[in-house]
């Protein structure tokens, strides 16, 4: 389960509470600001900023404003009171993820974050496969300009191995009953 890191900025007593609560299941971590300035400072630590753009008289439209220009990749989803429609369309125009009405539910919460926890969840992950020991691309130049079943399957080995990153062995068949053979890294293929 990959738990999030979210900062609230809020005045609302009910809307921490209906956030906490529903992200507790998920282990989040959630740090709450009522404050637009504290906000500005402690964003740059998390995975996810919630704004009620009701904060400070309205001063949430402005706190976003300043988040998506100084980091356009930051995951921003804006609190709007239901039926606000301008404030709806500029929460969009200037780059949050998602808006979620006012007041706010807990399921309306977890659908709008579900794709957020996915794609922390995928950076995870792809971070901890091992980088490849060398570019597939210049393999595949040795692929294209082999000469014989032996520079093929030592190519095409080498290959297999950068992509993985994992060692490989390749066989290929001459059609006249014998095999070469090739394991990545190896100087030689061998013939059988």
């Amino acid at each position: 389960m990959t738990a999030l890191s979210v900062l609230l900025v809020t005045e609302n007593g009910p809307v921490t509470g209906i956030v906490a609560a529903a992200l507790r299941p998920w282990h989040d971590v959630v740090d709450v600001t009522h404050d637009a300035t504290d906000a500005m400072e402690r964003s740059a630590h998390t995975d996810v900023v919630l704004i009620d753009l009701t904060v400070q008289g309205g001063g949430g439209l402005a706190l976003l404003h300043f988040l998506h220009a100084r980091d356009p990749s930051i995951a921003i989803v804006a609190m709007i009171p239901t039926g606000d429609t301008e404030s709806d369309g500029i929460a969009h125009a200037l780059g949050v993820s998602a808006t979620v009405p006012l007041p706010l539910t807990g399921d309306e919460l977890l659908t709008v974050l579900s794709p957020l926890r996915e794609r922390k969840a995928l950076a995870e992950s792809t971070a901890r496969v091992p980088k490849a020991r060398s570019e597939p691309q210049s393999d595949l130049t040795a692929v294209l300009n082999a000469q014989d079943l032996h520079e093929l399957a030592a190519a095409l080995a080498d290959v297999c191995a950068a992509i993985t990153g994992a060692s490989a062995r390749v066989v290929l068949e001459d059609g006249r009953g014998g095999e070469t053979h090739a394991h990545s890294g190896a100087d030689e293929a061998r013939t059988a």
